[in-house]
């Protein structure tokens, strides 16, 4: 009996890479409307809080908001998530 060297298996082919999907009408809808709600809460919390008399209301906490609006309008409109 001769002994022979072990055989490796035959090369593979990699699998393809998918193409990337384009985001679904009704998630950019939904994105819209929420980009939408936050700014109509933000714009009612900084009127509030510039109109405060006590000086007890920041006006910073409403600015936060304008974030999560921006990341919302843009997927809406180009449908990518960036935050830059």
């Amino acid at each position: 009996m001769v002994l022979r060297p072990p055989e490796l298996p035959p090369p593979q082919k990699p699998v393809p890479p998918k193409p990337p999907k384009a985001p679904g009408k009704v998630g950019r809808i939904l994105a819209a409307l929420a980009g939408a709600v936050f700014a109509v809460t933000a714009l009612m919390g900084l009127v509030r809080a510039l109109q405060d008399t006590s000086g007890q209301a920041s006006p910073f906490r409403s600015l936060a908001l304008i974030i999560p609006t921006v990341v919302f309008v843009r997927y809406a409109l180009t449908g990518k998530l960036k935050l830059n």
